[in-house]
């Protein structure tokens, strides 16, 4: 999950670079969405690992 959270920064990136070049909408709403399901998938992983139930090593 966290290459699949990093990989939508690089495409929030990108879009953001397009909005600010074009000043295109889509690319606005692009930005929101990656960076709000990067931010998702980086605390979904963030719990997965720091569960209490899962065995130490």
């Amino acid at each position: 999950m966290l290459i699949a959270a990093l990989l939508c920064a690089l495409v929030a990136f990108v879009a953001l670079v397009a909005f600010v070049a074009t000043g295109a909408t889509w690319a606005s709403w692009l930005v929101f969405v990656a960076a709000g399901v990067g931010l998702v998938l980086f605390g979904a992983d963030w719990l997965a690992k720091h569960r209490r139930d899962k065995p130490r090593r």
